[in-house]
């Protein structure tokens, strides 16, 4: 996904490609931004809209290709937390590779 996002001091990138014990790869990418509220729902949109209409996700990272094939069944969750010093809005899409 591209983003025309603010990258702010706290902001975090994480790319790594670690080995399972089976001998394949698993590649792990986590990143945290701090964005406007509209920019954050257009991601979402953008996620949303590659899963529904592809059946796969696409990036690229340090030079190389990645395709991420979705299963037509997934678990989804939606996890909610409200406190007083921060709230936080957690979504996982999960399936298992074929």
């Amino acid at each position: 996904m591209r983003s025309s996002a603010r990258r702010c001091a706290g902001d975090t990138k994480t790319d790594s490609v670690k080995e399972r014990r089976s001998g394949m790869k698993l590649i792990d990418y986590e990143t945290k931004q701090t964005v406007r509220r509209e920019e954050a729902a257009d991601q979402l949109r953008r996620l949303a809209d590659d899963i529904a209409r592809h059946n796969e996700l696409r990036f690229d990272r340090d030079g190389k290709h990645y395709t991420v094939d979705v299963a037509d069944d997934v678990v989804f969750s939606i996890e909610i937390e409200v406190g007083k010093a921060k709230s936080e809005i957690e979504i996982k899409v999960k399936w298992r590779s074929t």
